[in-house]
């Protein structure tokens, strides 16, 4: 350690500019960097590689003793162990927790230290200017001190100055004072201290800016940018931490735009930002750590202008862990269960039975920090709300958070219903998504999961819903659009049957009407738009006479969804009341030529069985065309149905199915599938049924509708497993 009576001081000097350079590299100018943290530390490691004498200082007793004993105690920064334990054995890093005796045997000191705000959003300099005070002890005239703490623009000439001056009895021009703000981030702070990005200092008075560019020009591999003044290097740092907060929040609000556009605004945002000029930040579940939650705060309390955009900004990310645990409650509150009579039943799980795992605590992922966290928030509005909050992180435990901490590998014995995914932890990149009981509701609030092999419900911040089977109304018109391209005449199941003879290439298009007639009448409307006719199959459930003749006015063929003999519990001649009183009832408001059975799926019998049994009344008799299973030549006609959310076949359908069809030639599984099978005229004769309850246009109902299908599927899936293991 150089002595005191032999350090050469840069302030002031005699010495011309390559002459403090050189003696800032042999070690002739001592160094203590007060505040050994994630940033400190390699802080402190680059100045002992450069000139080869520094001292740190930390007021924790075990960094101290880590330190001195060529350990790191910072994690998940690559290169820093290795390069601690050089600069310590060769000895040109030691530690200490004394910053006066430090500050007596240095001649630069440099503050690294946390500067955080109040329970009322004050900016706290506590620690700072506790910092300085222990540098004023020490500190001879010749000395510079450089500050690289984050602080408000001022703080050097306002708080700083006049605190040495008070406490060191010297004047200001006895010592400098020079702002040099830390650009580093976590995960990636060798690098940035090394000149990753280019160096801004500047001094209280022009020979403190000199000095402080030597030694930067020495320290970084970057250019270094003098700046006017202190106070004006302190905004360049505060201003940096400002443009990405208010930026994140314009993109955090347009992803909640997301539903009522109905458009990817991740894919939005990604293309805005080929045009030079604009540069949106990507939206995500909140702003977390140690630095842009606060900054804004240096200046809206900090200063008497009002800043009503930096407030609006913070407002906006705060928010959005709320609109992460929102999208939570949405999803849970659109789940259904499938009752006895087999009709689904909305309602779902009220948030406060809810349990929920959050994944991911830290603020970002690989870095080891809870301060300001959106997973705290995430957390909180859960759990006020009633729910059971689970949060695993292979970083930190949940402590401080209100959630019961859970290790990674337990996940799957929770029983959940919801995951919320926070950070996005490469560790989490192994989750095992089929290995959770029941379908889940999910929001990613990282972009980072794909559940398109799954049966949960994904909403991803700033995309939505993930429908990537493709179940909204703009994907049906494009179906229609690319069997119209390719040539095809779409014809009623009415048209079909009445028909001498049909066209070489044809499409039927059919509608079971199981639910949400609404829905039917914008897919009549659609249709109607291109000059398309298709047939309608009402329940009684759903047959509203103004409706109906809506549809029907829409040049479209309206018919009966029959599903008496299911009601009759299998009596033929219960059923056919049931039928004759039923479709009088439809007569009386539609011409009704041809009818559909609803299928049912659960009841062990099955609706067609009123026409196909040896006793069984024709069609004739009732003045009918024909049945759209049954009198349909399959045998020609290729069929493909939504049913199960999905145009494969396959055990999904269990009464959804056709009298000898065979073996298709072609198959689709998506609707963009399908339309490039008509297209490209892969098929010549197809009748494609579309219930109009799957297909919907906003957030809410895609996810009801979705969530419904999963409860659905689930139940037909124990339905297959019990009938194909019972003797």
């Amino acid at each position: 350690m150089t002595t005191r009576t032999d350090v050469r001081s840069l302030y002031g000097s005699e010495l011309d500019e390559d002459g403090r350079r050189a003696a800032f590299t042999r070690g002739e100018v001592p160094v203590a960097v007060y505040g050994l943290g994630k940033m400190g530390l390699p802080l402190a490691t680059v100045y002992a590689e450069t000139c080869g004498d520094v001292t740190g200082v930390d007021v924790d007793p075990d960094v101290v003793e880590a330190v001195n004993a060529g350990e790191c105690h910072v994690e998940r920064e690559p290169g820093l162990p290795e390069a601690v334990a050089a600069v310590t054995d060769d000895g040109a890093l030691t530690a200490m927790a004394d910053p006066a005796a430090a500050a007596r045997d240095a001649s630069v000191h440099v503050v690294i230290v946390p500067t955080l705000v109040t329970e009322a959003n004050e900016p706290d300099l506590s620690t700072l200017e506790a910092a300085v005070e222990g540098i004023a002890e020490g500190l001879h005239p010749g000395d510079l001190v450089v500050v690289e703490s984050t602080v408000p623009p001022g703080t050097c000439h306002d708080v700083v100055l006049p605190l040495l001056e008070r406490e060191s009895g010297l004047r200001r021009g006895e010592f400098g004072l020079a702002f040099c703000p830390e650009r580093t981030s976590s995960g990636r702070a060798l690098r940035d201290v090394r000149g990753a990005h280019p160096k801004v200092v500047g001094g209280i008075d022009g020979e403190s800016t000199a000095c402080a560019r030597v030694l930067y020009e020495e320290l970084v591999d970057n250019d270094v940018l003098p700046v006017s003044d202190a106070t004006t290097a302190e905004a360049v740092k505060v201003f940096e931490g400002l443009y990405r907060d208010v930026n994140i929040a314009l993109a955090n609000e347009l992803a909640r735009f997301t539903d009522e556009l109905g458009i990817d605004t991740r894919e939005a945002i990604e293309t805005a930002n080929t045009q030079p000029f604009c540069d949106i930040h990507t939206p995500g579940p909140g702003v977390g750590g140690h630095c842009i939650p606060y900054y804004p705060y240096f200046l809206i309390n900090w200063l008497e202008s009002p800043a009503p955009l930096l407030e609006t900004a913070r407002g906006v990310n705060d928010a959005m862990p709320g609109f992460v645990a929102a999208k939570l409650a949405e999803g849970l509150r659109a789940d259904g269960v499938v009752g006895a009579d087999e009709e689904l039943h909305a309602g779902g799980v009220p948030l406060a039975d809810a349990r929920v795992l959050v994944l991911g605590l830290t603020y970002r992922a690989g870095v080891r920090e809870t301060r300001a966290s959106p997973a705290l928030g995430v957390c909180g509005t859960l759990a006020d709300n009633g729910a059971e909050v689970f949060a695993t992180d292979p970083l930190v435990d949940a402590e401080g958070f209100d959630a019961e901490g859970v290790p990674l590998e337990g996940i799957h014995d929770l029983d959940v219903d919801a995951v919320a995914l926070v950070t996005d932890h490469p560790e989490f990149d192994g989750i095992d998504w089929d290995g959770f009981d029941g379908p889940l509701v999910v929001v990613d609030g990282r972009d980072v999961l794909d559940l398109r092999d799954t049966d949960h419900l994904l909403y991803t911040v700033g995309r939505g819903l993930a429908v990537t089977d493709g179940f909204t109304f703009d994907d049906y018109d494009d179906l229609l659009a690319a069997a119209e391209g390719a040539g095809y005449d779409f014809l009623t199941v009415r048209e079909y049957l009445a028909r001498e003879s049909v066209p070489e290439r044809f499409l039927v298009l059919r509608h079971d009407v199981d639910r949400k007639a609404e829905n039917a009448h914008k897919m009549a409307t659609l249709e109607a738009e291109r000059g398309v006719s298709s047939t309608y199959y009402f329940r009684t459930s759903t047959f509203e006479p103004t409706m109906a003749r809506a549809v029907e006015r829409l040049g479209h063929e309206v018919g009966y969804h029959y599903e008496d003999y299911v009601r009759a519990g299998g009596d033929l001649d219960e059923a056919h009341e049931r039928f004759d009183h039923s479709l009088r009832w439809f007569r009386h408001v539609c011409e009704v030529d041809t009818i559909c059975m609803h299928g049912n799926p659960l009841s062990p019998h099955d609706n067609r069985d009123m026409w196909t049994r040896a006793d069984a009344p024709g069609f004739d008799e009732y003045g009918l065309l024909g049945e759209a299973y049954l009198s349909m030549d399959f045998g020609e006609v290729t069929y493909f149905s939504d049913t199960g959310r999905t145009w494969a076949d396959g055990p999904l359908k269990i009464k959804d199915h056709t009298m000898g069809e065979g073996e298709k030639a072609v198959a689709a599984a998506t609707t963009a599938e399908l339309a490039e099978l008509l297209a490209n005229g892969e098929v010549g004769r197809a009748c494609v049924l579309a219930h109009p309850n799957r297909w919907a246009d906003s957030y809410p109902e895609l996810l009801a509708e979705r969530t419904k299908d999963v409860a659905v599927n689930l139940v037909k899936r124990g339905f297959n497993a019990v009938r194909t293991t019972s003797p």
